[in-house]
């Protein structure tokens, strides 16, 4: 039992690539569903939260990249970047999703215009019985943060998902460097 922990530990605090023991693929699967579930739950208490396009605050108001930097730094102490382009982009280290039907609760989801430039970020915070996701995000002056099915224009401009408790620090390092 001791050596599985002391390997365990070697490949998380080791820069080392080769081999991820299987209790850090578990770890890493636990981490997903408890922070998808907390994030979710503390997106949800702030729904009404009013719009303020460059805001930053969860009292006073804030805009769709502030409300997920705000929630991904008190789940994870992650610094992320202001602007959701710079959110989908620079944070290479982070797990990207690709597939639209591989988003899990608590995956920030980014979004793009018809000239291809990121606008918008969401937080996946549920599904309906038939898989289809239910987003919070700040919308707009007129709604401030909802919670709300996804509509299709959303579908249609889907980007990419980040899952960012996969990088929320040096204790995840070996599940960071196997996504890579």
């Amino acid at each position: 039992m001791f050596n599985k922990y002391l390997i365990l530990f070697y490949f998380i605090f080791s820069n080392s690539v080769y081999a991820i023991p299987k209790a850090a693929y578990y770890q890493s699967h636990t981490v997903d569903v408890s922070y998808g579930k907390s994030i979710a739950k503390s997106a949800n208490k702030h729904i009404g939260v009013p719009y303020v396009w460059g805001g930053n605050s969860l009292v006073k108001g804030l805009d769709c990249s502030a409300f997920v930097k705000i929630l991904v730094k008190q789940h994870t102490s992650l610094n992320l970047p202001r602007t959701a382009k710079n959110q989908a982009l620079r944070t290479k280290k982070c797990s990207s999703i690709t597939s639209f039907s591989s988003l899990k609760k608590g995956d920030a989801i980014y979004f793009k215009n018809k000239k291809g430039h990121v606008h918008h970020v969401a937080l996946i915070t549920g599904f309906d019985v038939d898989g289809y996701p239910f987003i919070t995000h700040a919308k707009g002056k007129k709604f401030g943060v909802v919670r709300e099915k996804i509509s299709k224009k959303y579908v249609d401009e889907f980007f990419i998902g980040k899952r960012f408790s996969s990088c929320s620090g040096k204790k995840y390092k070996a599940i960071l460097l196997k996504n890579q």
